[in-house]
């Protein structure tokens, strides 16, 4: 007995399979036809300890910034294996923060880009500072020399494969 002669005979079961692979067909186009955009976190690490431990907090802060009566600066936060980790610490000089918040007040809630314009102007002019965690640490300049050796991020494993954690 040969396919088509299976398919007469078991017309409800062929019908149901034909309709269920219809139905999973279209699923398919409907799910790759819709847009998958990533979701943009409006949140950003933070640490108040020097980068023993962190915490999540609003993206819009300026940091150095006071967390229940202690300096928080921005923490860059790595994963490498099963070990997650502070690479180093960020904060904006105190000069680059008056500016800062002073175009954020100016710019108001509807001019999100030209403040972030601004904080991206500052930053290229050397007024953000970074360190490795840790008090021994000194805070340096991110466009010297040695802030490049801060960001050479080095895993507390010694694995060379380590990946940024998004809060």
């Amino acid at each position: 007995m040969g396919i088509r002669e299976q398919l007469n005979d078991n017309r409800g079961g062929s019908t149901a399979a034909l309709a269920a692979v219809v139905i999973i067909a279209i699923g398919v186009v409907i799910w790759e036809l819709m847009p998958h955009t990533p979701s943009i976190s409006n949140k950003a690490f933070y640490s108040d300890d020097d980068g023993a431990s962190y915490f999540k907090d609003s993206a819009d802060k300026i940091p150095p910034f006071d967390h229940s009566g202690k300096q928080a600066v921005r923490a860059v936060v790595f994963k490498s294996g099963s070990t997650v980790f502070v690479g180093y610490l960020e904060k904006f000089s105190d000069e680059t923060k008056k500016r800062l918040e002073q175009a954020s007040a100016s710019a108001g809630q509807n001019s999100q880009a030209t403040a972030m314009n601004s904080m991206a102007g500052m930053m290229m002019q050397g007024g953000r500072l970074i360190k490795r965690p840790g008090p021994a640490n000194q805070w340096v300049n991110s466009l010297s020399p040695d802030g490049g050796k801060v960001v050479a991020v080095q895993p507390p494993d010694g694995n060379s494969n380590y990946e940024i954690v998004n809060p």
